[in-house]
């Protein structure tokens, strides 16, 4: 994995300061992303929408190996459409629901 730390401040949007290559590569930084997550306006919201959209906006590039085991995990996030997650981005409203994140993706069964 390839972690790429943010010279001063909060990452800039869209720019990859994280690169993941695993689900467990993902879990280990999950910390962190949840914490950029929380600084995002509506960012618990947009992830709830359609999280591989707002992990690549906030800066986390997921590898392709990484995408399929977070599918395997949760396969109904395949079918999520942006176009919620457009308009919610669009309102720059506050939403009055907020969502809090204890974890990002459902864990593997041991």
């Amino acid at each position: 994995m390839s972690n790429v730390e943010p010279s001063e401040g909060d990452p800039s949007p869209g720019v990859a300061w994280l690169k993941i290559d695993s689900f467990d590569d993902l879990i280990k930084h999950e910390k962190e992303i949840i914490d950029q997550i929380e600084k995002t306006p509506n960012g618990p919201n947009l992830f709830m929408i359609h999280p591989f959209l707002l992990l690549a906006e906030i800066g986390v590039q997921l590898s392709t190996q990484s995408k399929n085991e977070i599918l395997k995990l949760s396969p109904q996030i395949s079918g999520l459409s942006r176009t919620p997650y457009d308009a919610l981005k669009r309102s720059g409203a506050q939403q009055k629901l907020n969502c809090r994140l204890k974890g990002l993706f459902r864990r593997r069964e041991k």
